[in-house]
């Protein structure tokens, strides 16, 4: 499939489209939902693999939306040039104010939450297995040979599957207490943030400076003749 980008090249790839159906949380077993899955299949070195896309946008074309995907590492360039080349990370100022304790923030609670939900389920999973293969054992007799399972010999079997299960069950409702995010004055009382609007006056000037220079490099790259344009029209501004 092809598709031609904004300034005019035309990129070919070989795609797949097609719907995917995700389930949601174990607690909801019965809902899911339904998301666009689109597959490029990408062969570099003699090396074949598959990358997929997952979308909740039908209105693309096929193409458009694998270029659009592609499209978002210009930001993540940005600030890795930016980083690198215009001290995107320096202290512009040290003026500094309160910063507001109202403000939300994530909770480090919430982090800590989930991993408790991430160990019992992994738990509850190997206890799950346990329990098939020790029932699977009994139910499983010699030529022959009667086996008869009372409740209280399955009770046994299935203890630690109870177990982990109740466990699991315990943690993912302490999980959805907590809170995603909590107030700044609450987590840091008294947090002093730096001045934000010299920060934001030279980070304008940094990403206009960005954007001349990849403006020029898509100039070179498009508009002149030269041979190695493709190598070497974003690697200029490194030498500067």
């Amino acid at each position: 499939m092809e598709h031609t980008d904004p300034e005019g090249r035309v990129h070919t790839w070989d795609l797949a489209d097609t719907t995917v159906d995700l389930p949601l949380d174990r607690q909801e077993r019965a809902r899911g939902i339904t998301m666009r899955q689109v597959t490029r299949l990408d062969v570099k070195k003699g090396a074949v693999k598959q990358v997929h896309i997952l979308t909740t946008r039908t209105d693309l074309p096929t193409a458009e939306v694998v270029y659009r995907m592609g499209s978002r590492w210009r930001q993540e360039n940005y600030f890795r040039y930016a980083r690198m080349h215009f001290d995107l990370d320096s202290h512009d100022s040290y003026t500094s104010t309160e910063d507001d304790p109202a403000r939300l923030v994530p909770n480090p609670a919430k982090k800590t939450a989930h991993g408790a939900v991430v160990a019992a389920r992994a738990r509850y999973e190997r206890a799950v297995a346990a329990s098939d293969a020790a029932l699977l054992a009994v139910r499983s007799p010699k030529p022959a040979q009667e086996v008869v399972i009372s409740n209280t010999e399955h009770d046994v079997l299935t203890a630690d599957l109870r177990a982990a299960d109740a466990a699991l069950d315990a943690v993912q409702a302490a999980h959805n207490r907590v809170s995603a995010r909590i107030a700044l004055g609450d987590l840091h009382p008294g947090q002093r943030a730096l001045d934000t609007e010299t920060k934001l006056i030279h980070h304008a000037i940094r990403m206009a400076a960005f954007n001349i220079a990849t403006a020029l490099a898509r100039d070179i790259r498009i508009n002149t003749g030269y041979a190695r344009a493709n190598h070497e029209a974003q690697s200029w501004p490194a030498r500067r």
